[in-house]
Protein backbone atom coordinates (compact mmCIF):
# COMPACT_ATOMS: atom_id res chain seq x y z
CA UNK A 1 0.00 0.00 0.00
CA UNK A 2 1.41 3.31 -1.06
CA UNK A 3 1.42 6.35 1.37
CA UNK A 4 -1.36 8.04 -0.45
CA UNK A 5 -3.70 5.08 0.44
CA UNK A 6 -2.60 4.75 4.14
CA UNK A 7 -2.82 8.55 5.14
CA UNK A 8 -6.95 8.44 3.23
CA UNK A 9 -7.81 5.36 5.11
CA UNK A 10 -6.27 7.16 8.63
CA UNK A 11 -8.39 10.40 7.20
CA UNK A 12 -11.44 8.35 7.09
CA UNK A 13 -10.88 7.10 9.83
CA UNK A 14 -10.47 10.70 11.95
CA UNK A 15 -13.26 12.14 10.15
CA UNK A 16 -15.31 9.17 11.27
CA UNK A 17 -14.44 9.19 14.78
CA UNK A 18 -15.31 12.72 14.95
CA UNK A 19 -18.95 12.49 13.35
CA UNK A 20 -21.59 12.01 15.62
CA UNK A 21 -20.98 9.12 17.94
CA UNK A 22 -17.52 9.79 17.58
CA UNK A 23 -14.88 8.89 20.13
CA UNK A 24 -15.22 12.22 22.24
CA UNK A 25 -18.53 12.20 23.88
CA UNK A 26 -20.69 14.64 23.66
CA UNK A 27 -19.09 15.74 20.71
CA UNK A 28 -19.38 15.96 16.73
CA UNK A 29 -21.07 17.25 13.91
CA UNK A 30 -24.81 17.58 14.59
CA UNK A 31 -27.59 18.10 12.06
CA UNK A 32 -29.20 21.52 12.25
CA UNK A 33 -32.49 22.62 10.58
CA UNK A 34 -30.39 24.65 8.03
CA UNK A 35 -27.34 22.67 8.27
CA UNK A 36 -24.31 20.81 10.41
CA UNK A 37 -22.98 22.72 13.41
CA UNK A 38 -19.78 20.65 14.66
CA UNK A 39 -18.99 20.46 18.19
CA UNK A 40 -16.31 19.68 20.69
CA UNK A 41 -16.58 19.40 24.62
CA UNK A 42 -13.95 17.17 26.33
CA UNK A 43 -13.97 19.10 29.76
CA UNK A 44 -16.47 18.87 32.09
CA UNK A 45 -16.79 22.75 32.53
CA UNK A 46 -17.02 22.55 28.53
CA UNK A 47 -19.70 20.28 28.48
CA UNK A 48 -21.52 22.65 31.40
CA UNK A 49 -21.24 25.20 28.88
CA UNK A 50 -22.77 23.43 25.98
CA UNK A 51 -25.43 22.12 28.49
CA UNK A 52 -26.71 26.24 29.25
CA UNK A 53 -26.53 26.98 25.38
CA UNK A 54 -28.84 24.20 24.79
CA UNK A 55 -31.01 25.34 27.29
CA UNK A 56 -30.95 22.25 29.04
CA UNK A 57 -28.79 23.38 32.41
CA UNK A 58 -30.22 20.68 34.40
CA UNK A 59 -28.03 18.34 32.21
CA UNK A 60 -24.78 19.56 33.63
CA UNK A 61 -25.01 18.20 36.65
CA UNK A 62 -26.85 15.48 35.79
CA UNK A 63 -25.34 12.12 37.04
CA UNK A 64 -25.48 10.39 33.58
CA UNK A 65 -23.54 12.86 31.81
CA UNK A 66 -21.41 14.89 34.44
CA UNK A 67 -17.86 13.81 33.71
CA UNK A 68 -16.43 12.57 30.49
CA UNK A 69 -16.36 9.06 32.01
CA UNK A 70 -20.21 8.69 32.53
CA UNK A 71 -20.67 10.45 29.17
CA UNK A 72 -18.85 7.93 27.59
CA UNK A 73 -20.96 4.96 30.14
CA UNK A 74 -23.91 6.40 28.65
CA UNK A 75 -23.82 7.86 25.07
CA UNK A 76 -26.78 6.72 23.70
CA UNK A 77 -29.20 8.40 25.65
CA UNK A 78 -26.58 11.04 26.02
CA UNK A 79 -26.81 11.37 21.71
CA UNK A 80 -30.50 11.13 22.72
CA UNK A 81 -30.90 13.95 24.71
CA UNK A 82 -28.35 16.55 22.43
CA UNK A 83 -30.07 15.72 19.11
CA UNK A 84 -32.94 17.25 19.64
CA UNK A 85 -31.59 19.83 21.75
CA UNK A 86 -29.10 20.84 19.24
CA UNK A 87 -31.43 20.27 15.98
CA UNK A 88 -34.31 22.40 17.90
CA UNK A 89 -31.61 25.77 18.29
CA UNK A 90 -31.53 28.37 16.27
CA UNK A 91 -27.63 28.58 16.21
Amino acid sequence: MDSNSRKARQLDALMASHLDGGTIRASGAFEMADGWITIATVADRDWRGLCEAMDQPALGTDARFATLAARTANVEALYAVMRPAIAAKPW
